[in-house]
């Protein structure tokens, strides 16, 4: 029986804490919210929900559940006024057995005292956060099944070829006493294995692996096709079924040599985004089914082949398109934040939770546990003379996590060796997973924000190139028109409510020197794309050599007003995101930046690179290049080859910057294989004091 649709909702108090949890109350002047869904902040925590119902008699010696699929925060709940259990939030379904109370009658009343938990998660930032309100974020039903039922499922795929794909099963049963039960397994409707299990009373653990002759392999959108294969687990007892549980599954091998990523053998340098919940508000009307699905149709239109689900789990229907669709995730796995004598057990059940709910998804490439401590995205720019030596003191700082941090990043490694073997546990973000491992770091480069400025990037990446192994974060914040009046009314009253430094914006963006605050924030909005477009054709040009990829702050905001995201809360798209799908094309020219001034007179001399995306090489390509300015006009042109899978140096353009005021615009394009792509930039020239 599903219990979702309307329930019943009122505060908490002591006579509601005392009556509600029993059949006899009169609820009809309650609020009514629908589950699944969020808690409005407005009805204050905690709150009671009720829901009644109609249980029809048991056959035989069946048993009877409730089952919360989701739960956000913690619980208390009660079936007609006795108590059930307090669940918190997890990664797993909540199953409580009510077989003995359903028998009482046919009219019962479920309730539920939902409060927040502070440790259940949160979207990150430092001096902000966006909380993930309390609810019932997933199904609620009523579940009959035989004496032994299915409490966990894991499947995972620990290698794949064209001969063969070997997948590793876990299971545990709950069994009502000691028996023998008999599982089968099958694949798309066809038994491939069964056996007979003996049963003690309570939980059994019980774990194989199996074969799959010549499998069909799934692969990532750019790399081919995307077939599933269904795999049934049942369980039955005394030749009837007892109970089953199904996985939908796709075949094929992950594997990562230190920041770079191949599937089924096959290297992929990725280009991502951070993805923020889509729910992350109880009073957000657009369907988190709905959106979760556009947010991975949309990153595979712009170009990306992954997103990071940032700090927090991604609603079920993310993780089925991005399998469906062929969008690899990289998966945060967030770290609770709890005294250190009681981390080690909360990290290994989060750990388990998550591999058990997600690990049989082929899109998903890697875990990365996630601890937010760290505040690069609230920090004052340096006030160092030189930033990039500023920048470069912070990075050897970053890489010595604090002692609860590398402990709680080596308890969550070892977890996931044990509990996942067929994936990385490497770090993709900043903080490396232990010292001295630097072929396993990554960074969080806020180059062109608070670090110095975007064309600092290939000089901090040759000084330093492990900052560039994989950069799991970058980035520029935009906001909208009532953010900007808010700021210029009361910059400190907003200081308190933004995930970002106002002052760095206001300095990198002065509101005085444009006409209004419209002006303004449209030159925001610029100043982030611009941030976001060097950095990615930079980072594009270093492939393989040392980046593996790198995953922009962010794709959405979860909140109105501003926000990192390239997509605002509302579903407006942002420059930034044209720009990273600009920046992203399969086949692109790159040219060195110059900077926002040269000198009059100077000389300049640019690398020209061409980037593939594609598996196949390309015969011819045409690469143009014009340099105008006052009393300038260059024009160059270079053809050759363009190899698969590459980034390939076509050679130099040297000029003369003009010695009288004005800019000089630099513009290339290429045409390879029936496309085109331009790269532009333009450049004020600096005249002698």
């Amino acid at each position: 029986m599903e219990l979702d649709g309307p329930w019943r909702v009122a505060p908490v108090d002591d006579r509601i804490r005392r009556l509600a949890i029993g059949p006899d109350i009169d609820d009809s002047a309650w609020a009514t919210i629908d589950v699944p869904g969020r808690i409005e902040p407005g009805l204050g925590r905690p709150v009671m929900l009720r829901r009644s119902m109609t249980l029809s008699p048991r056959e035989g010696d069946r048993r009877r559940w409730v089952v919360l699929e989701q739960l956000s925060g913690r619980a208390d709940l009660w079936l007609d006024g006795a108590y059930l259990g307090d669940p918190v939030a997890r990664l797993a379904p909540h199953a409580l057995e009510i077989t003995r109370l359903s028998d009482l009658g046919s009219e019962h009343t479920l309730a539920v005292e939902l409060n927040d938990n502070t440790n259940a998660g949160s979207i990150s930032g430092h001096r902000h956060n966006w909380p993930l309100t309390a609810g019932l974020t997933g199904p609620v039903r009523i579940v009959d099944t035989g004496p032994v039922r299915i409490d966990r499922l894991r499947v995972l795929c620990r290698d794949a070829d064209d001969s063969r794909a070997h997948l590793l099963f876990r299971l545990a049963l709950d069994s009502d006493r000691g028996r023998q039960a008999e599982v089968i397994t099958t694949v798309d409707g066809e038994e491939v294995d069964r056996s007979t299990r003996t049963l003690a009373q309570g939980i059994n653990r019980v774990g194989w692996g199996l074969d799959l002759p010549e499998p069909r392999l799934w692969w990532p959108q750019t790399l081919g096709d995307q077939p599933l294969v269904d795999i049934d687990v049942q369980v039955r007892v005394d030749g009837e079924r007892s109970d089953s549980s199904l996985r939908r599954v796709g075949l094929r091998h992950i594997a990562w040599d230190g920041p770079i990523c191949s599937v089924n053998g096959e290297r992929l340098f990725i280009k991502g985004a951070n993805l923020l919940p889509v729910d992350a508000r109880a009073d957000n009307a657009a369907d988190p089914i709905e959106r979760s699905e556009h947010f991975v149709r949309r990153a595979l239109d712009i170009g990306l082949e992954a997103l990071r689900v940032h700090n927090h789990v991604g609603h079920p229907s993310l993780y089925a398109e991005a399998d469906r669709s062929g969008l690899l995730i990289l998966q945060d796995i967030p770290l609770p934040d709890a005294p250190l004598r009681h981390a080690r057990s909360a990290v290994t059940a989060r750990v388990r939770d998550l591999v058990d709910s997600l690990g049989h998804h082929p899109s998903i490439a890697s875990w990365t546990p996630h601890q937010v401590i760290d505040g690069e995205r609230w920090r004052s720019r340096p006030t160092a003379d030189n930033v990039i030596e500023a920048r470069l003191r912070h990075v050897t700082r970053s890489r010595t996590p604090s002692p609860q941090r590398a402990l709680l990043d080596l308890w969550a490694g070892r977890s996931l060796e044990h509990l996942d073997s067929t994936r990385s546990g490497a770090r993709l973000p900043r903080v490396l997973a232990s010292l001295p491992l630097l072929d396993r770091a990554g960074s969080h480069l806020y180059l062109g924000w608070n670090e110095g400025e975007a064309s600092d990037l290939p000089r901090l990446t040759r000084r330093l190139p492990a900052v560039a192994r994989f950069v799991g974060e970058f980035g520029f914040p935009a906001i909208n028109r009532s953010t900007a009046e808010q700021l210029r009314s009361d910059i400190d009253d907003a200081r308190s409510s933004l995930g970002f430094d106002p002052d760095t914006l206001l300095e990198r963006v002065p509101p005085a020197q444009h006409r209004d605050l419209d002006a303004w924030v449209s030159a925001v909005g610029t100043q982030q794309a611009d941030v976001v477009r060097h950095t990615v054709e930079h980072l594009r040009r270093l492939r393989y050599r040392p980046c593996g990829g790198f995953t922009v702050f962010c794709l959405n905001d979860p909140t109105p007003g501003w926000g990192w995201g390239l997509i605002d809360s509302d579903g407006t798209e942002r420059p930034g995101l044209a720009a990273l799908a600009d920046a992203c094309r399969p086949v692109t020219v790159i040219v060195d930046r110059l900077g926002a001034e040269i000198a009059a007179g100077s000389s300049q001399t640019l690398a020209v690179h061409v980037v593939s995306d594609l598996r196949y090489d390309i015969g011819e390509a045409i690469v143009d290049i014009e340099i105008t300015g006052p009393g300038l006009q260059l024009t160059r042109r270079f053809s050759g080859a363009v190899d698969a899978d590459s980034c390939s140096a076509v050679g130099t353009v040297t000029f003369r910057a003009p010695e009288e005021w004005g800019v000089v615009d630099v513009t290339a394009t290429i045409s390879a294989d029936g496309m085109t792509a331009e790269h532009h930039q333009t450049v004020a020239i600096q005249l002698p004091l």
